[in-house]
């Protein structure tokens, strides 16, 4: 029993040293004079220090260097930063270097102050800490080829100038309403109906007076003569003030009829003076 337990107990050490491991991870600070910050060897049971990384100033560039043997190397490698537990992260692709024939160096820049907004707002409001996560996989390659850890959190202890809020897309929005366009303004029904009715009196009563004048037996057309003319203008302005009403009645409004038969009326006033006077 003892042997066989020794046994089992080499083999999961082989595995767990043939599986994907990262070597000397450091974070440097790319614009301060910070010194760099060492980390133990990543592998699937790497633990995240206890402390978060204090950020204090805006301006700021974290970059997280590693290596990897280079026929480990995974065929993903991703950086995420942001706040797991809201689901808000931003990923970052490395820049890869091969120092050597057998040895793959990595490095992911975050410049602070290009952050998104959300995260700004979940660790200088919220004050809630940032995690990078790492990310490296091989898709045709075994589960021990992989590597999802958290490498560190960090914590944003400066201020902005504008402070920074939660977008509104990332919450429910407001309901949309829609305003149809209403129907156009017309005049009131009774007041076309009351214009027609005034409209038609009137033409009725000239028409009465100038039977009791006895204008229709003394009017000749005499093709010569200058009231010819004026019977022409008046008839014609008669008509165009009907040809307004038409287009009225056939969807013009009312300030546009008004102000057609108003030219009109000028024209039959001025033809009918004309033609009773002679």
């Amino acid at each position: 029993m003892l042997f066989i337990q020794i046994v089992l107990s080499a083999l999961l050490s082989i595995h767990c040293a043939a599986g994907l491991t990262v070597k000397q991870p450091h974070v440097a600070f790319a614009s301060s004079r910070r010194n760099p910050l060492a980390m133990s060897p990543l592998s699937s049971n790497y633990e995240k220090p206890a402390q978060p990384l204090k950020i204090d100033r805006a301006n700021e560039t974290l970059e997280v260097n590693f290596s990897i043997d280079t026929e480990d190397a995974p065929e993903q490698a991703v950086l995420l930063f942001g706040s797991i537990s809201k689901g808000v992260e931003v990923s970052y692709e490395p820049i890869i270097k091969n120092v050597q024939s057998a040895t793959s160096t990595y490095k992911f820049k975050i410049p602070i102050e290009k952050l998104p907004e959300p995260l700004l707002y979940l660790s200088i409001v919220s004050k809630e800490a940032l995690s990078a996560t790492l990310v490296l996989a091989n898709p045709n390659g075994e589960s021990s080829d992989n590597m999802l850890v958290e490498l560190f959190d960090v914590d944003l202890v400066f201020e902005l100038e504008k402070k920074p809020s939660w977008p509104a897309r990332m919450g429910p929005k407001p309901q949309i309403t829609h305003i149809f366009k209403g129907t156009a303004k017309t005049a009131p029904a009774w007041v076309t109906r009351s214009t027609s009715v005034i409209v038609a009196a009137c033409f009725a009563a000239v028409i009465v007076a100038w039977q009791m004048l006895g204008i229709f037996t003394a009017v000749r057309l005499p093709l010569t003569n200058s009231r010819t003319i004026y019977v022409l203008a008046f008839v014609g302005s008669v008509i165009g003030m009907e040809y307004v009403f038409v287009q009225y009645y056939l969807g013009a409004s009312i300030f546009v009829t008004l102000e057609h038969a108003f030219y009109a009326s000028i024209g039959s006033l001025f033809a009918g003076a004309k033609l009773l006077q002679s």
